[in-house]
Formats: C-alpha cells, sequence, structure tokens
C-alpha cells in the first residue's frame, strides 16, 4: 500500500516534465508593413516596381527572430529574409523539380531515397544566400535573374513518414545536391480558425 500512495504523485511530475521538455519550433506570423524593418524594405526597393502580393511576416525561434516578405514578380514567387536588425540574410525562389539541373535532381532524391521510404516534396526554393556572395548586390542581382551558380542552395520542404506518423522536414542542398542540413519543422498553425 506505501509503494502505490507515491505512484500518481510521481506520474504526475513525470508527465508535466514531459511537457516542457518538448521542442518548440518557430512559428511564423502575418505583420503589417509598419512592423517590418526599413532597412530591409530599402534594400529591395528597387527590385519591387512591379512586385504584386506583397506579404511580411515575422518568424519567432527559440533563439532568434527574422522578418521575411513574400512578394511575385514577373510570374515568380520570391522570398527575402532578414534578420531582425533588418540586415539581408538571403533571397529565394520558389521552382519545381524540372527547373533544377537533371544530375542535381537526382541526387537530391538519391539522398532522400536513402532516407526515407516515402516522402513528398512539398515545396522547393531555390535560394540564394548572402553569406555565400562577397555582397548583397550580387546576391541579389542572380536571384532576380535566376541564375544557376554554384552559390545557390535548394531549400525542400517535404513531408515523411517516420514511425508510422507524418512528419514535416526541411533539407538544405547545395548545388551539386550534396546534403547540407536538415530539421524537422511543425505543420502549418491552425490557430486562427474558430470552430
Amino acid at each position: 500500500m506505501g509503494k502505490c500512495r507515491y505512484l500518481p504523485i510521481l506520474l504526475f511530475f513525470l508527465t508535466v516534465l514531459q511537457g516542457y521538455s518538448q521542442e518548440a519550433s518557430e512559428r511564423a506570423y502575418r505583420i503589417r508593413k509598419a512592423q517590418f524593418p526599413q532597412q530591409a524594405r530599402e534594400t529591395l526597393k528597387p527590385y519591387l516596381e512591379d512586385a504584386r502580393r506583397l506579404r511580411y511576416y515575422k518568424e519567432k525561434d527559440q533563439n532568434r527572430v527574422r522578418y521575411l516578405m513574400r512578394f511575385k514578380k514577373d510570374r515568380l514567387v520570391y522570398r527575402a529574409a532578414f534578420l531582425s536588425a533588418g540586415e539581408f540574410q538571403a533571397l529565394g525562389v520558389y521552382i519545381q523539380p524540372v527547373d533544377i539541373p537533371d544530375d542535381t535532381w537526382a541526387a537530391i532524391q538519391a539522398y532522400l531515397s536513402r532516407t526515407h521510404t516515402h516522402y513528398n516534396v512539398r515545396r522547393i526554393l531555390q535560394q540564394y544566400p548572402r553569406s555565400q556572395f562577397p555582397a548583397e548586390a550580387p546576391a541579389l542581382r542572380a536571384a532576380f535573374q535566376n541564375l544557376l551558380l554554384p552559390e545557390i542552395r535548394y531549400h525542400l520542404i517535404l513531408e515523411a513518414r517516420t514511425t508510422g506518423q507524418r512528419v514535416q522536414l526541411e533539407y538544405l542542398f547545395n548545388a551539386e545536391g550534396e546534403f547540407l542540413e536538415y530539421r524537422e519543422s511543425l505543420p502549418a498553425n491552425f490557430d486562427r480558425i474558430l470552430y
């Protein structure tokens, strides 16, 4: 009888500690233009003359805040990422698998087939990261010309089945299709929907 008395208390603490140990991933929230950093808007201003559907987002993670701008220009959808101070980080173009060179796409598919039995690619972003270029002007120029350079990265968002459940994953590959980075991401946030 004495052993069972402490069992409910022990179970309670274990469930509470398990709840606090969950990993908090990033979430993106739509914001107004006035809340977006002025320096970031000035960086892209020359390129946004005929852009449509401008959307501004604030992305919060455990240890960083970054701002995203999504827009459509010349029938292509772009995504620009900035650090919290408005410093340019990367510019990307949403593409389809046919836009990737055949040998690069074959290398990416071979890697994904080795790591997952079932997967479905949801989105592909061809990124032009600022860190790979000598200055931000060449990165922006290359991105808006949609050039295939050795500095670009392919950011894949896919859904895969691991241990019986479907999870959303993000992979980063270089221009040759070599694996660079991987992380798990949360699915879309549906908190705004009221039933």
